[in-house]
């Protein structure tokens, strides 16, 4: 009897014994295999995934812009560039950046003692002119019904000393639903849209091609000064120089600058000697699908 005790007792001391080894091996595999909170476990497998810059472009689509005004009270700051603002107003308005004349503002000019006053906007890199093959810049532009100012769009061309790079010559306006030269006495083109899509090509020679919705309009030899050296960014230039009943707007969106190495052989060189084309044409360009 005390026998058969004894084998029951063992049996048991010996089940107890192998289940003890088991949690403990369990606990130590798991131990082992616990994941490490060291940051050097990170999975390095995506280590190439990381998003690429393209330095070459630069974009604004306004949605994010603040608009911070200047110590002289003549203007604003933002993150993606500088507005001067002696008459008239502007803001962001359903993601699109905006300038303005409403109806107290040619009383303002006049009791100033002049005709006429300009504003103007200025967003996007520097650039030196003549690094590269071409840059082009493309913005889109809505313009209120029965709109009566003047405005132009072009680079803000600058000298090493800061001054104003771009002769009077060179310059091209939106007049009365028209696009003329900077004096008026020629019309480029008629019944322009209240929605269009404009833009600007500037070569390494200093000349420079405009389009509206793709279509050339103009070709210029000289857009600048012989000492001019750098493209401040886009210059949305406002002339107001009447009064108006109502508030009167201009928009922007969809600001977009590319700049093309001098030696790119691609698609873009076509233009240089062929511009009159439909940009849609032509895959280096926006309205290409390019970029």
């Amino acid at each position: 009897m005390k026998k058969i005790i004894i084998i029951i007792l063992a049996t048991l001391l010996l089940v107890g014994l192998v289940l003890s080894m088991a949690n403990t091996t369990d606990y130590l595999i798991k131990d082992v295999i616990k994941p490490s909170t060291d940051d050097n476990s990170k999975d390095e497998s995506n280590e190439d995934d990381e998003q690429v810059i393209d330095t070459s472009k630069y974009v604004n689509d306004f949605d994010e812009m603040v608009l911070t005004p200047n110590d002289t009270n003549t203007g604003y700051l933002t993150d993606n560039g500088k507005i001067y603002l002696p008459a008239g107003t502007c803001g962001v308005s359903e993601g699109k950046f905006y300038m303005a004349i409403t109806p107290d503002t040619y009383d303002t000019i006049t009791a100033s003692g002049n005709s006429s006053a300009s504003s103007h906007a200025v967003f996007g890199p520097q650039y030196s002119v003549k690094d590269y093959l071409c840059i082009v810049y493309d913005i889109d532009i809505s313009v209120d019904e029965g709109y009566t100012q003047e405005f132009g769009v072009r680079p803000d061309y600058r000298t090493l000393d800061g001054s104003v790079g771009a002769p009077n010559e060179s310059l091209i306006r939106y007049r009365n639903g028209q696009y003329v030269t900077y004096y008026g006495s020629d019309v480029l083109v008629s019944e322009v849209p209240n929605n269009y899509h404009f833009t600007y090509i500037i070569w390494a020679d200093g000349s420079y091609d405009a389009y509206i919705d793709g279509k050339l309009i103009y070709e210029c030899d000289s857009a600048y000064n012989d000492d001019t050296v750098y493209a401040t960014g886009l210059r949305l230039q406002f002339k107001y120089a009447s009064d108006v009943s109502t508030e009167q707007r201009v928009y922007f969106d969809n600001l977009q600058i590319k700049t093309f190495d001098i030696g790119y052989d691609g698609a873009i060189n076509s233009l240089y000697e062929n511009p009159d084309v439909d940009l849609a044409t032509n895959i280096d360009t926006v309205l290409g699908g390019g970029y």
